[in-house]
């Protein structure tokens, strides 16, 4: 992919692997804050977008055979033909559910929830590499524990947080 010229790419639907949509995490090489999302997609099936935006410096297409980090999960999730892509930006990104309707806050996820990145491709000078910035979320769908509700709601996950406590501290 020619990164000389600004691109609006729109992931295909990933399987969320982590998402800072209405706050900011703080990136632990740079200390800089930034909104964040990082998706999970098909090797076979989403090879063709996988193949866009591999030449992206800071994007890069994370498979079973480059990753080098230790979490035997990642580890785990990638040999079963998965890559991952992550998209950040400085500035909050606007989060739609899966009709298109502009959500205020983003949902707590949980595994299997799926999602959509729009995303602007910003080249670096010379003849390759660059960023992506995340611009946009598409939640398609989202997974909740069984039994809590929605889980999307301040008071429902600050009770689910007070409960984790108090059962790590009986002893």
């Amino acid at each position: 992919m020619a990164t000389k010229d600004t691109s609006l790419l729109t992931s295909p639907v990933g399987t969320i692997q982590f998402m800072a949509a209405t706050n900011p995490v703080t990136d632990s090489k740079t200390g800089r804050e930034a909104y964040s999302i990082n998706l999970a997609f098909d090797v076979k099936k989403d090879a063709k977008w996988l193949v866009q935006i591999h030449d992206i410096n800071e994007a890069k297409v994370v498979t079973a055979d480059t990753y080098r980090g230790k979490s035997d999960a990642i580890k785990a999730l990638l040999a079963t033909g998965k890559a991952r892509v992550e998209a950040k930006s400085n500035f909050k990104p606007t989060v739609y559910d899966k009709d298109g309707v502009e959500m205020e806050e983003a949902p707590m996820f949980f595994a299997d929830s799926v999602g959509t990145a729009q995303m602007i491709v910003q080249p670096y000078y010379g003849d390759k590499g660059g960023t992506i910035n995340l611009v946009g979320i598409i939640i398609h769908s989202i997974t909740s524990p069984e039994g809590s509700g929605d889980g999307t709601d301040r008071e429902t996950r600050l009770a689910q947080l007070r409960e984790a406590v108090a059962n790590a501290t009986k002893g």
